[in-house]
């Protein structure tokens, strides 16, 4: 009977430690996602602006938006 309790005890307490673990690694699946959405938006805010650059554009600070010089 005590060897069946452990056993049971032993099962959920794996179970929580699975289950701790997996959750630790959906959080930083979250942040490395963040991460690289971010990283994405400013590489394509620079070639935006390297664009603008070579056809002699500038950006307009309030709008964001690209006009001729």
């Amino acid at each position: 009977m005590i060897a069946k309790l452990f056993v049971l005890v032993a099962a959920l307490g794996g179970i929580w430690l699975l289950v701790k673990m997996l959750g630790k690694i959906g959080q930083q699946n979250k942040e490395i996602q963040m991460r690289r959405q971010k990283e994405a938006k400013i590489q394509a805010q620079k070639h935006a602006e390297r664009e603008a650059d070579i056809i002699d554009l500038e950006q307009d600070p309030e709008t964001g938006d690209f006009k001729e010089k």
